[in-house]
């Protein structure tokens, strides 16, 4: 629980840029007059928050399986990244559902 506390920790304010700067790229984007290289600019910037959070995610992945048996790192390593637990999908994921 530690491991993934210290992952949420270390994420949720890079999450928080992540949507914050969408909304302003989504206000950029819908003005009469477009500034391609602002909105550029924040794309940009979005895809390294994404690509912080991604290495963060990676080695916080490698802390768990550090912990793990063999039998357990196989079983591990066979889940989705993300959803390892049956039947937890996302709301929008589900399907049937569209949003």
């Amino acid at each position: 629980k530690a491991i993934r506390l210290d992952g949420m920790k270390q994420t949720m304010p890079l999450r928080n840029k992540i949507q914050e700067l969408r909304a302003q790229l989504h206000t950029l984007q819908t003005k009469e007059a477009v500034n391609l290289k602002k909105v550029n600019a924040l794309i940009d910037q979005i895809g390294d928050l994404k690509t912080q959070i991604m290495k963060i995610r990676a080695a916080h992945r490698q802390q768990i399986r550090a912990l793990l048996t063999e039998e357990q790192r196989i079983i591990f390593d066979s889940m989705p990244h993300g959803q390892h637990k049956p039947g937890h999908q996302r709301p929008f994921m589900r399907k049937g559902r569209m949003q």
